[in-house]
């Protein structure tokens, strides 16, 4: 995969939090926490993996 394609991935971290809507913000529950804020924190966690693995791979193609 080209520079260019690698690049189309970081549309990931954009897109997901998007899906983290259809979730009710205060239903259901994790360790007390509503489920809507640890869907946050694992966007957060995939938007740094995919920007790692794409920045990884671009500067690698170079």
């Amino acid at each position: 995969m080209g520079p260019r394609a690698w690049g189309l991935l970081l549309v990931v971290p954009i897109a997901a939090p998007a899906l983290v809507i259809v979730v009710r913000p205060d239903r259901p529950r994790l360790c007390g926490i509503p489920l809507f804020y640890w869907l946050h924190l694992a966007c957060c966690l995939l938007s740094v993996a995919v920007t790692t693995v794409v920045n990884h791979r671009i500067r690698k193609a170079r």
